[in-house]
């Protein structure tokens, strides 16, 4: 009699379990290839997406920062210098191109248009250093300056040209002077001083050239800019010697100015 062997049950659950075994050592092998792959190119999965999440956040920070960044370093002297000087520059184009309209002697519209053109020309370069440091800087006059325009604009004629000479020409440069001077000594930032450094002979000559009007009040306009800061040179010289530079050379009583004037 011949004795029939049946498979054991162990046997039987063994071929059963066989395909899911392979089924996971597979997929084992698939996750260790891919993890293997991660560590080669720089990090595991999901570790180099978040860190190039995190260098744009940091790059896009590092931007917005910047100009904040440079307005805190800035000294209050160096932005209230700025703040000043851009609100000055807006006056000055506004009023000279009131006077460009109003004026009724030739002489002080040619004054009128180089004030507008010069001013503007620097209001420019300010706005742009500004932005470099993240100033915000003010877009409308002084409340005292505006007051000023309003003045002048009901004035017309003769009167309006020796108000316009003597108050914007003289008295405001001559407070501009002294400003821009101080900056171009005193200010903390390189780039404030150079543009403060920069600018003052233009201002100086728009001072020169006001004083050489007619309008101006003759020796009355003379005396009362001698000695102040727009009457020196870069040489440093004051008094009658005059100042002399690319601004034009003028002596305190305001004869001898060259430039644009003649």
């Amino acid at each position: 009699m011949t004795l029939k062997t049946c498979p054991s049950s162990g046997d039987k659950s063994g071929a059963k379990h066989r395909p899911v075994a392979a089924a996971v050592l597979a997929a084992a092998l698939a996750f260790a290839s891919a993890g293997a792959h991660a560590q080669a190119s720089g990090g595991t999965p999901g570790t180099a997406q978040s860190s190039g999440r995190a260098g744009s956040d940091a790059a896009s920070g590092s931007a917005g920062g910047k100009a904040s960044g440079s307005a805190s370093r800035l000294s209050s002297s160096d932005r209230n210098f700025m703040t000043h000087a851009a609100g000055g520059g807006l006056f000055e184009v506004e009023v000279a191109r009131l006077a460009s309209e109003k004026a009724s002697d030739d002489a002080v519209k040619r004054f009128a248009s180089t004030l507008m053109e010069q001013h503007t020309a620097a209001n420019q370069e300010l706005m742009t250093l500004a932005s470099s440091k993240g100033v915000t800087l003010p877009t409308t006059m002084p409340a005292d300056k505006k007051r000023i325009v309003d003045r002048l604009s009901k004035q017309s004629g003769a009167e309006f040209d020796k108000a316009f000479v003597q108050t914007v020409g003289i008295k405001d440069h001559q407070d501009d002077i002294r400003q821009f001077e101080k900056a171009s000594r005193d200010a903390k930032d390189p780039e404030v001083k150079a543009w403060a450094a920069k600018t003052l002979p233009v201002l100086q000559q728009h001072l020169a050239q006001a004083r050489q009007l007619p309008m101006a009040g003759g020796s009355k306009s003379a005396s009362a800019g001698k000695g102040d800061s727009g009457s020196r040179g870069a040489s440093g010289s004051s008094g009658s010697s005059g100042s002399s530079g690319s601004s034009g050379s003028s002596g305190s009583t305001g004869s001898g100015s060259s430039g644009s004037s003649r």
